[in-house]
């Protein structure tokens, strides 16, 4: 009697322990070594290469939780605690870690009344400098889930300090404390007096600029070659310097005339999104540049004999 109950117990036991390692989620290394999905050139589906950041270190600045029900990914997972331990908010705030390693695979989100889905993302390893831990965790190009800051980032704009910048692709500045905003002239000058790190992970660096007539406001960005790509860094009139006034007027307004060669439409309304080549009946040769405008309205400049013909536009 004794031998068929401890037959039975066996028996019980086994399935139990079966069914718990069928449901128990795979481990931060097993999904790294073989049961994620590793994507082939993450550059052409994330459009940047968050590999290139390894070695970077970061200054984390928002430490929230999205409520996942996989535990391991609840924002971050660290080997170090029990599985469904949760990390307080100070544990990250205002800390710095270096990335030591970055990898790409898919997730599987649990979200309550929907069916579990995968999502591509990033998975990251950084060690804690205060403490030498070692955290991972995960984002993915849809929500940019980012709580962190560049710290060399940080850096490279406060080398910049009390340098002139003039104004590409940026039309305000947002005024302190939600006053409104500070409007700009296209190649309007503007001075970068402060740069202080954001409130939120999402937009890490804070920059303080000011006109010339001592208008002051902030912009917001995620990485400072962001910045830089939004601002001229020397002054554009002085490589036309025999440009029409009225030209340079113009432009400041973000204005077309016909007979505009492509350099002062360049700096009007910036790159287009296409440019395309024609040839008319009489074999002449005729540039369309495409231009995507605000409510949908889609621009189509004609160029012939490098000179701005016409406009046209498609709502």
């Amino acid at each position: 009697m004794t031998r068929v109950f401890a037959e039975k117990d066996m028996k019980r036991f086994a399935v139990i322990a079966f069914c718990f390692v069928c449901v128990m989620p795979p481990s931060l290394a097993a999904q790294k070594d073989g049961l994620v999905a590793k994507i082939q050139n993450p550059k052409e589906y994330f459009g940047d290469n968050r590999r290139d950041w390894v070695g970077k270190t970061i200054f984390f600045l928002r430490c929230e939780h999205v409520k996942y029900k996989n535990p391991y990914f609840d924002w971050y997972y660290d080997p170090s605690r029990p599985v469904r331990s949760k990390p307080k908010r100070d544990e990250l705030l205002y800390k710095y870690g270096r990335i030591e390693e970055v990898w790409t695979g898919q997730f599987n989100i649990h979200k309550r009344g929907q069916r579990p889905y995968w999502r591509l993302g990033f998975f990251w390893k950084v060690r804690l400098l205060h403490n030498q831990r070692t955290i991972y965790f995960w984002d993915d190009n849809e929500t940019r889930r980012f709580n962190f800051g560049f710290v060399e980032d940080f850096d490279a704009a406060r080398k910049e300090i009390g340098r002139i910048f003039w104004s590409k692709e940026r039309d305000i500045l947002y005024q302190f404390d939600d006053a409104g905003v500070v409007p700009l002239l296209n190649l309007e000058p503007v001075r970068l007096d402060s740069v202080a790190w954001g409130e939120y992970g999402t937009f890490p660096i804070k920059l303080v600029l000011s006109r010339k007539n001592g208008d002051t406001g902030y912009l917001l960005y995620r990485r400072f070659d962001g910045f830089v790509k939004d601002w001229y860094l020397d002054d554009p009139r002085k490589e036309f310097p025999y440009w029409k006034f009225r030209d340079w007027e113009l432009i400041e307004n973000r204005k077309l005339r016909t007979g505009m060669i492509p350099e002062m439409v360049m700096l009007s309304w910036g790159e287009p999104a296409e440019k395309r080549t024609l040839y008319d009946k009489d074999r002449s040769e005729a540039q369309i540049w495409t231009y995507e405008g605000v409510k949908e309205t889609t621009y189509f400049l004609r160029f012939q004999n490098s000179r701005l013909k016409s406009v046209r536009w498609r709502d």
